[in-house]
């Protein structure tokens, strides 16, 4: 008798992506590593900066640019301190949505076994507020809608 299909497969052993800077690889966080309390951090992080990329003013792109700064810091783990301080706003952003774009992947990964399980889409990915925005070429002039903005309610869940 055959063993049914798995409908999620786990690893173990994480792998971190990388990114070049300067023609030289550096690792990121893998989302796969992220503890409770990380995931449930990015999370809150994510719904901030879609709160501050709504407002307009000079102190809200200010913390914008700040909070970016933050969570692409935490993202690039591997990245030295003095080579990530030559990063640009545009650089950090890009980090942050490669990032998203990871959390999304790991996501669909785990609703597409929940709606092979119950042969139902879960409700979070019907419908949900974005909490995390489209990335931009400049802090200042930041994009309000991105290709993420319409996936990441599945990817920012806490």
């Amino acid at each position: 008798m055959d063993s049914p299909t798995p409908l999620l497969d786990l690893d173990t052993m994480i792998d971190r992506p990388a990114i070049k800077i300067d023609g030289k690889k550096y690792e990121i966080l893998s989302a796969e590593e992220l503890s409770v309390i990380d995931t449930h951090r990015f999370g809150r992080w994510g719904k901030q900066i879609q709160a501050l990329s709504n407002e307009d003013g000079e102190q809200a792109e200010a913390e914008l640019e700040q909070l970016i700064k933050r969570v692409a810091r935490k993202v690039a783990v591997g990245v030295p301190e003095e080579v990530f301080g030559k990063l640009t706003g545009q650089a950090q952003w890009a980090i942050v949505d490669l990032f998203t774009a990871l959390l999304l992947r790991r996501t669909l990964k785990v609703a597409g076994a929940m709606q092979t399980a119950t042969g139902t889409v879960p409700e979070a990915l019907q419908t949900g507020e974005a909490s995390f925005p489209g990335s931009s070429g400049s802090m200042a002039d930041h994009r309000r809608h991105g290709w993420l903005k319409s996936l990441l309610p599945l990817s920012w869940r806490t």
